[in-house]
């Protein structure tokens, strides 16, 4: 997860019904409720879970 959490520049809330078949790019759960945007343009989409578990380690 630490890559992850380094590169992203913002996380923006979903609406993740619109996306019921998609899993979380980290932990591989869903449902997913977040999207994770990157200074390339490339984004990837999280569950709640990982996204608070993301927060913690970006405060730390």
């Amino acid at each position: 997860m630490t890559q992850i959490v380094a590169n992203f520049i913002s996380l923006a809330r979903i609406t993740g019904s619109l996306y019921p078949t998609e899993k979380c790019a980290v932990c591989g759960n869903g449902p997913v409720d977040w999207q994770a945007n990157y200074p390339d343009g490339s984004w990837r989409l999280l569950c709640d879970v990982c996204v608070r578990k993301m927060e913690v380690e970006k405060l730390a």
